[in-house]
């Protein structure tokens, strides 16, 4: 009976070590892949205490030169395009209403720290509660890692069987506070239309 015992606790063990390797090479590579991306393209959608928010983001020359897009159905700014060209003016973005474009600081409440002219990737990954995960559940859409501590903060990311991510969420003591959506993640170099 001892020997079982410790058969069984040595395979449980080692089983463990196992599935923490794995989490640490799945969330590792996933990271890897979002930090180092030249060029993509998605659309998404923001659930939050400002209100649901539906955006297309054009990423290109590693946040170079990025365009947000407020599309239809956004609790404001329909139509609204936001283009920051670093090149161009490296502490204002420019803002297409639709009826006149204007410039804003990079410095203003609703500017400062946004992905507006940050990779989006790279905000989602330092927003995170902790750096690696502490807990990860496969799912019929791929992959749901933990970040954080359950019942204070914590975040869940949703990776497709790819490793994108599809889902980001944060929540306080339990409950959601924010929510993307992340859908037609495009990688690559794309075109931004933008007035010149």
């Amino acid at each position: 009976m001892s020997k079982l015992f410790h058969f069984t606790f040595l395979l449980s063990w080692l089983l463990l070590i196992s599935l923490e390797a794995l989490a640490d090479d799945i969330w590792e590579t996933t990271r890897q892949r979002l930090l180092s991306a030249e060029a993509y393209r998605l659309h998404y959608d923001y659930t939050g205490e400002e209100g649901t928010f539906h955006f297309r983001y054009t990423l290109v020359d590693k946040g170079e030169r990025i365009l947000t897009e407020v599309l239809d159905g956004s609790a404001r700014g329909s139509g609204t395009k936001i283009y920051f060209d670093k090149a161009k003016d490296s502490q204002n973005v420019a803002m297409d209403t639709g009826y006149f474009t204007l410039r804003r600081s990079l410095g203003a409440r609703d500017i400062k720290g946004t992905s507006l002219y940050q990779p989006y990737f790279t905000l989602m990954i330092e927003d995170l509660s902790s750096q690696k995960p502490t807990k990860i559940q496969k799912t019929d859409q791929g992959t749901l890692l933990f970040f954080g501590q359950r019942g204070e903060s914590e975040d869940r990311l949703q990776l497709d069987p790819e490793g994108n991510p599809i889902t980001y969420r944060r929540l306080e003591k339990g409950k959601e506070i924010k929510k993307m959506e992340i859908r037609k993640l495009e990688w690559g170099t794309f075109p931004i239309d933008w007035k010149k």
